[in-house]
């Protein structure tokens, strides 16, 4: 919820600038299309390339897109699905707007120790961060840079007390010019934005 908005927000500001222009927006991990389906219902001529790498996954995302069908052409909002391995399969000219993933941050060890109905029902792709739950935002601050346009944004969900390792890990990526920290409404630092 707290990342939908802080990007609705910024995309809104982002268009007001842009007048006419299609916003364009990649997702990293779409899962059934929730974030796509919240975007479009809040905005309008928008793109949004949205990748998972798993096609059982992207069916669902699929179905569920269909049952929102009025949110898509008729408001000029476009959502383009594609099988990917994290950025693999994009085209290397690809030059976007914003970045919006809500990537895995469990750590692996941790899985099996989650809430049943977490552990047993979520796929482990969805769950998995690696080691350390680190390792898809080390991969989106190398990766990001190279498919956002000049001052590009992107918006990223963390885990819990998660915010000073993802500080000290930025250090070694210098294409960010800047970063903060943005509170869910219980007041922990749940999304993270990092401008190019």
């Amino acid at each position: 919820e707290t990342l939908v908005e802080s990007v609705v927000y910024q995309i809104t500001e982002w268009q007001k600038k842009n007048p006419g222009k299609t916003c364009q927006i990649f997702e990293l991990g779409t899962g059934t299309a929730a974030i796509p389906i919240s975007l479009c219902f809040e905005l309008q001529n928008i793109l949004i390339i949205s990748v998972d790498c798993n096609l059982k996954i992207l069916e669902l995302a699929a179905r569920n897109l269909n049952r929102y069908e009025s949110l898509l052409y008729p408001r000029n909002n476009h959502v383009q699905l594609l099988k990917s391995n994290l950025f693999s399969n994009l085209n290397s000219d690809l030059k976007l707007d914003f970045i919006i993933s809500n990537p895995p941050y469990i750590p692996s060890d941790d899985i099996d120790d989650l809430q049943v109905e977490i552990s047993k029902f979520e796929p482990r792709v969805a769950l998995d961060g690696g080691d350390d739950g680190l390792y898809f935002y080390r991969y989106l601050l190398k990766n990001g840079p190279s498919i956002l346009k000049s001052n590009g944004e992107m918006f990223l969900e963390i885990g819990d007390s998660q915010e000073h390792k993802l500080m000290s890990l930025l250090k070694n990526y210098k294409a960010w010019k800047t970063s903060n920290l943005m509170r869910d409404l219980n007041g922990r630092n749940r999304v993270w934005r990092l401008k190019k």
